[in-house]
């Protein structure tokens, strides 16, 4: 059998120094690890830079207090596209009150701006028990689906109400659009909310909205 080595460009320590005694590039290699270096090297697949790049934020904006946000803007890729899918992710935007009217905002905003929306799924949490606009998990699903049944019609609409002793981890704020490219691709853009839904459709927050596609959608 062949001795065995490592590659490291740091010196090696004493304490090794019998033990390797010399690195990987310089030990003899036999047939079967030349077969099997050669086999790894034909199912290599190579990636442009760009294609590299993309789970990276493509496009990112800010929106301080007082400015009205441009929602066109941020949503621009969107327009008159095909919207297989639209899943939100919000913990609070199926809250009783500002939140959920910014939520059914926003959603007849996006409805307008796409060619056409076929299903939406969101993603909310139950509060505190103790919180005043508290409702149990049923109630706010049934309350959820039933406005924005009403504000989108036909659109298949899914409301997942997460309890809270199951979702404490569950911080995100982003918005999915599966939409379909002319090649009848579906491919995700994703955008991330630092305020969530709510503050981005008010004007004394501010907030932060990335955008970029999910690779492997």
């Amino acid at each position: 059998a062949q001795a065995q080595g490592l590659i490291s460009g740091a010196p090696m320590p004493s304490l090794l120094a019998n033990l390797l005694p010399e690195p990987l590039y310089l030990s003899p290699v036999d047939e079967a690890t030349v077969a099997r270096l050669s086999e790894i090297e034909r199912g290599a697949v190579f990636y442009a830079a760009k294609e590299l790049q993309e789970t990276q934020p493509l496009e990112r904006w800010e929106v301080r207090p007082g400015e009205e946000p441009q929602l066109e803007r941020y949503f621009a890729v969107a327009r008159g596209r095909y919207a297989e899918e639209v899943v939100v992710r919000d913990p609070y935007c199926g809250v009783e009150g500002p939140q959920r009217r910014a939520l059914e905002d926003f959603l007849r905003f996006l409805r307008g701006t796409v060619g056409e929306m076929r299903k939406l799924t969101v993603h909310c949490r139950e509060l505190r028990m103790s919180e005043d606009r508290y409702q149990p998990p049923y109630r706010m699903r049934e309350a959820v689906a039933r406005q924005l049944q009403e504000a989108l019609p036909g659109v298949d609409v899914s409301v997942n109400v997460h309890t809270l002793a199951r979702s404490r981890g569950f911080h995100d704020r982003t918005v999915d659009l599966r939409l379909v490219d002319a090649d009848g691709l579906p491919r995700v853009q994703r955008f991330e909310l630092s305020g969530g839904i709510d503050r981005l459709m008010r004007r004394d927050t501010e907030s932060t909205i990335y955008r970029y596609e999910v690779r492997g959608s």
